[in-house]
C-alpha cells in the first residue's frame, strides 16, 4: 500500500481526524477478518465533517466512521461517535473502558 491523503481522497467527506486505527487490529484469530468483512484497508476513525467543527474536549460534531477504501466512501457512522474508541482488538466506548480500568486498579 502506498501512502495516501485520506482527507483528500474523501472528497469533502472528512475535514480532518482526531483519531484511527486499522480494522485489522480488532482481528485477534486467524481468518477473523475474513469472516467479519474487515479488509486491509479498513479503518476505524473519529472524525470531523467540517474545518472548525472540532472546537470543544468533547464535540458532538466528531463522528466514528468505518472505511474500507481508504475513505472513497464511508460504510459506517455513528453521530457523536467521540464516545467511541478502538483498544487493542476491540471497539468500546470510552467510559466502558474507563470503567473497566477503574476496576481492575481497585
Amino acid at each position: 500500500m502506498t501512502w495516501t491523503n485520506m482527507t483528500q481522497t474523501a472528497a469533502g467527506q472528512v475535514a480532518g481526524f482526531v483519531d484511527f486505527d486499522w480494522g485489522q487490529q480488532v482481528c485477534h484469530r486467524a481468518g477473523l477478518c475474513q469472516s467479519m468483512n474487515i479488509p486491509d484497508t479498513a479503518i476505524f476513525a473519529t472524525m470531523y465533517k467540517h474545518a472548525g467543527d472540532w472546537d470543544l474536549a468533547w464535540d458532538p460534531d466528531i463522528h466514528f466512521v468505518r472505511s474500507n477504501d481508504l475513505f472513497k466512501t464511508i460504510s459506517k457512522t455513528i453521530q457523536c461517535g467521540n464516545q467511541f474508541e478502538t483498544i487493542g482488538r476491540e471497539v468500546r466506548s470510552r467510559e466502558s473502558h474507563r470503567k473497566m480500568v477503574a476496576n481492575q486498579a481497585a
